[in-house]
């Protein structure tokens, strides 16, 4: 059984140094320090142009947990759709919390998948 190798990586010279490093798959973040942020499209693409790695990005607008309101999970959505557009992903992991009041509880799990052309 051939091993997969998978990194999680914080910026585009992160991930030529995982491709490089022999990593078959990446988690392709922005702001690790922070937990993790969406990537930049740019960052994405340039991932997607320069390696043949399969790229998986978590779709996260701050830091400072994964409690989110209505109108961050109308942003996250977009960010998902405007990575599936252009970095001809195989997924993208969107997890949201959102806040009621002063309970935070778990209301959607979605996971977006590319459509074959």
């Amino acid at each position: 059984m051939e091993r997969l190798v998978e990194i999680c990586c914080g910026s585009y010279e992160d991930a030529l140094n995982a491709y490089h490093g022999g990593a078959k798959r990446i988690e392709l973040n922005n702001a690790l320090h922070l937990g993790g942020l969406t990537p930049s499209l740019a960052t994405l693409k340039l991932t997607k142009k320069n390696t043949n790695l399969k790229v998986i990005t978590m779709v996260r607008p701050r830091g400072a947990g994964f409690c989110y309101n209505e109108i961050e999970f109308e942003v996250m959505k977009e960010d998902a759709k405007s990575l599936l557009e252009n970095g001809e992903m195989q997924k993208i992991c969107l997890i949201a919390y959102f806040s009621h009041s002063t309970l935070c509880r778990r209301r959607h799990k979605v996971a977006f998948y590319r459509r074959a052309k």
